[in-house]
């Protein structure tokens, strides 16, 4: 079972999307242990009474499925200078503080990620989250092509289409 930090992004696409009825966080619950930092379930819940993911979130959270972490960003972190939101701020922050606890963070903001690369923290985009537990037997393939293509409103046609040929066996690093 992986043990990730979850940003906002990625964690309300899994909460937004069904796949039989049953949210997709419920799924990935089944195989990661989703840490987030209070920031995060903030923009989460907010708007709860607006949106259902919110409310699923929510659920979530107080079912103690989702952990919920405080985060006390030191002042005049480098973090400040990359004009990230706070929630992704907290994110690749909790991610640093427990790098030795947890498989990777999962973050789906490109500049969160470029940010995380240049600080050397593991990462995922939540779409290779989903290969992951494939290669690690966790979840079939076809419930992950499944997943995948639930969450196709939210993600590049690239990404989509190269996460897809990926799970029906093609190499990764081909091009074509």
């Amino acid at each position: 079972m992986f043990k990730t930090v979850f940003d906002t992004a990625p964690l309300i696409t899994c909460c937004k999307f069904e796949i039989q009825g049953k949210p997709i966080v419920d799924y990935i619950l089944d195989n990661c242990n989703i840490i987030i930092p209070s920031t995060v379930r903030t923009e989460l819940t907010i708007e709860k009474e607006v949106y259902a993911d919110a409310v699923v979130a929510e659920a979530r959270i107080k079912a103690e499925r989702i952990e919920v972490r405080d985060v006390e960003l030191p002042a005049d972190n480098v973090l400040d200078y990359y004009g990230l939101g706070r929630g992704e701020k907290e994110a690749i922050f909790l991610a640093r503080a427990l790098e030795d606890e947890i498989d990777f963070l999962v973050v789906d903001d490109k500049l969160g990620y470029i940010v995380c690369d240049r600080l050397e923290i593991r990462k995922a985009f939540f779409l290779d989250l989903v290969l992951k537990l494939v290669e690690g037997k966790q979840v079939a393939p076809e419930l992950a092509r499944q997943i995948v293509n639930a969450v196709r409103p939210r993600y590049s046609d690239g990404l989509v289409r190269h996460t897809l040929r990926i799970l029906e066996g093609g190499d990764r690093r081909c091009l074509w």
